[in-house]
């Protein structure tokens, strides 16, 4: 067991004919398999397709008792062929964005695909379709889309958090039946804190991103709690190009800081004196007096207004700065005394600035021919934040030149903050301006703006993600005109068309159940769809039985051609009937148009299904037929090694009597090389005998045989 868990983690994760195979302990089946379990044995997935299990693979496992289990069989380029063809069909889907990511041939072997469509619903309703292909034939196939359709993410300072942590938490939590919600995370850093709306609901979503913005813009103080020192560098404020105030927090503490500002801006109004300066002064102020009074006042104390006639000159600073102020203003009626200053009656030329009435310092043209100071024109332009008369124009020859002023002109004089509070001050006039032109999206505190348009066009906000229609300024309505749709939302119109069109056709409502029926011919009896049996003259209730008996002798007669107070418009030509009928067909023809379509793609689909299932017959045929083929082969073995086993006993009493014969020959051999050697033994002996004798007979004769 313990070398099979090593062999599980040593094979885990490792690669193999370039895929990347998993290997884990094996867990016991269920049912009757379970008696052919191994504890000790390890199942490999992710294998390559078609793999063989021959030396490679025995070499990797260290063993050749394997056992390969059955697995889906399917074609590749098949499965991507079908699969394109079932998104290509689905509405909503952008096949553009088709795209492959993954071929299956990668190292775990995965195929995968990726296409947009252009609504989170129609990309839902296609995963649906995918999935449930994939339940009913094999291969299984997997598809994904984001859970949470909509989300949108702010951030905002910890600082701007804690103070309105309340109203977050508030946001946060989550309504029954409301599909949005809103998250709050702390950056890692801790100083940035980060928003999220999210949901499935576009439209529940789009209003809850618009409370979200609203809460991170915070309360907008109006112009009265503005003072001109808010955008002074000396106090680092950072709205100063829309010269307003916004102020984070609860509803309390919104109020208090709101008091203590506006006691502060009252405060620092009392310290200001405004003071008008004529037209012939203004050369003087331009050249020096505006420059002495920064100098002793400070820049940020001093404010000329040239947007607005009478022109006027600010200070703050107390007495001082009001006697300074006083003093430079006798400075300039005594210039203008001595006839240094071209007075205003007098004809402007063009070196003459048409803002301080003096020679032009620093000229500047415009394209009217008009030439004025860089310090006038830059002054004349800034102040006309204020001001809200655009476009803004020149004011050469008294006033009356009235040439607009070019933008780029405006833009080299203006720094890039003043010059976008500009273009926001010309856009608000222009939309007061142009009311019915232009509107703000029908979602409560969105800020965007749509143009209006004369025909029915559906427009979506971009902030809200709400969908209007251009032409009623109304959600949007599709397949119904405005005035279908006025009439929808209104119970009040419905009614009274109702009344209208009953009046004209002869409508009358049943006394029993209530709806509206017609008499188009025959007699005055009429039978509701509720059982009721009426009398059309007086609308009583009567059975089937009494009620002719009751119009004979209430009526006189049982037919009535015109009843009284009834006019018979229902046989004339009703226009508003046959545009009702001619809408309810157009109608009935788009669903069976969208039914025919539905039906075609249930065609298509159900064939691309009788087709993969017959490839998978096929292909289950084929695993069939190798599975048949192998386990034969497996029985051929099984039934080889039966026969060897049942032959090993007599080979192995062969093998012992061959053994015990070599045994005996051996022995037999031994005994005959000792009688050869005993043999061999005494025929030496008696040679050596015989030699003897022959020594002793040549010694008697006296011969020596060398």
């Amino acid at each position: 067991m313990e070398e099979a868990r090593e062999k599980a983690r040593t094979l885990d994760r490792i690669i193999f004919n370039g895929h990347l195979i998993r290997a884990q302990m094996n867990e016991p089946p269920r049912g009757v398999a379970l008696r052919h379990f191994v504890n000790s044995s390890v199942k490999i997935r992710g294998l390559p397709p078609n793999s063989s299990f021959g030396t490679d693979f025995v070499a990797l496992t260290g063993t050749q008792n394997h056992r390969c289990l059955n697995s889906t069989s399917y074609d590749l380029e098949d499965s991507f062929t079908t699969i394109r063809e079932i998104l290509s069909q689905a509405q909503g889907v952008r096949m553009d964005t088709y795209e492959k990511l993954e071929d299956g041939l990668g190292l775990e072997g995965d195929a995968k695909i990726k296409v947009q469509f252009e609504d989170w619903g129609d990309a839902k309703k296609a995963q649906e379709s995918v999935e449930q292909i994939g339940r009913l034939n094999s291969p299984t196939y997997k598809a994904w889309c984001p859970p949470t359709p909509v989300r949108y993410t702010i951030r905002i300072p910890r600082q701007q958090y804690e103070a309105q942590r309340k109203q977050w938490d508030a946001l946060s939590e989550k309504k029954q039946g409301v599909d949005a919600h809103v998250l709050q995370k702390i950056g890692d850093r801790g100083d940035i804190v980060f928003i999220q709306v999210m949901g499935q609901d576009k439209k529940a979503v789009g209003i809850l991103k618009v409370r979200v913005e609203s809460l991170v813009a915070g309360e907008k103080l109006n112009s009265t709690y503005w003072h001109s020192s808010f955008a002074s560098k000396s106090l680092r404020r950072s709205d100063f190009k829309t010269r307003s105030l916004r102020v984070f927090g609860d509803q309390q503490m919104v109020v208090d800081a709101r008091q203590m500002i506006k006691d502060e801006v009252d405060s620092l109004a009392k310290r200001e004196v405004t003071r008008t300066i004529d037209p012939g002064q203004i050369g003087f102020f331009m050249r020096e007096g505006l420059d002495k009074l920064k100098e002793l006042l400070g820049e940020e104390n001093v404010r000329l207004n040239l947007a607005a006639r009478p022109w006027t000159i600010t200070v703050k600073g107390g007495e001082e700065a009001t006697h300074h102020l006083q003093r430079l203003i006798e400075e300039a009626r005594a210039a203008l005394t001595l006839g240094s200053i071209i007075l205003p009656g007098q004809i402007i030329e063009k070196d003459i600035c048409p803002v301080c009435y003096d020679d032009a310092s620093n000229p500047e043209q415009l394209g009217c021919g008009h030439t004025y100071c860089s310090g006038c024109l830059k002054h004349f332009l800034s102040s006309a934040v204020d001001g809200k008369t655009f476009p803004l124009v020149c004011a050469g020859n008294e006033a009356t030149c009235n040439v607009p002023i070019s933008i780029p002109l405006i833009q080299r004089f203006l720094p890039a903050q003043a010059f976008r509070a500009l273009v926001e001050s010309a856009f608000s006039v222009h939309l007061e301006q142009h009311g019915q032109e232009f509107k703000y999206c029908t979602t409560p505190d969105c800020k965007q703006i749509y143009r209006r348009r004369t025909d029915q066009v559906t427009l979506q906000c971009p902030s809200c993600f709400s969908t209007i229609c251009s032409a009623c300024d109304e959600e949007a309505h599709e397949d119904m005109t405005c005035e279908e749709r006025r009439v929808l939302n209104s119970p009040e119109e419905q009614e009274r068309l109702n009344e209208q069109l009953a009046t004209q056709s002869g409508y009358k409502k049943c006394p029993q159940c209530k709806i509206w029926i017609e008499k188009t011919e025959g007699c005055n009896h009429m039978t509701c769809k509720c059982g009721a049996h009426i009398c059309w003259r007086c609308m009583g209730i009567f059975t089937e039985t009494t009620i002719y008996d009751h119009m004979r002798e209430a009526h006189g007669n049982i037919y009535d051609n015109v009843p009284e107070g009834v006019q018979m418009g229902n046989m004339a030509h009703n226009a508003f009937l046959a545009n009702q009928v001619d809408e309810l067909a157009r109608i009935e023809r788009l669903r069976a148009a969208e039914r025919e379509r539905q039906e075609a793609a249930a065609r298509t689909a159900a064939q691309l299904n009788r087709q993969r299932i017959e490839n998978q017959r096929q292909r289950d045929e084929q695993a069939a037929a190798e599975q048949r083929r192998r386990r034969e082969r497996e029985e051929a073995e099984v039934e080889v090694r039966r026969r060897v086993d049942a032959l090993r006993p007599a080979q192995q009493r062969v093998w012992d009597e061959r053994q015990t014969e070599e045994e005996q020959l051996r022995r037999r051999l031994a005994e005959l090389n000792e009688r050869w050697d005993g043999d061999a033994q005494g025929a030496a002996q008696q040679l050596q005998e015989i030699r003897g004798r022959q020594q002793q007979q040549q010694n008697r004769n006296g011969c020596i045989v060398m």
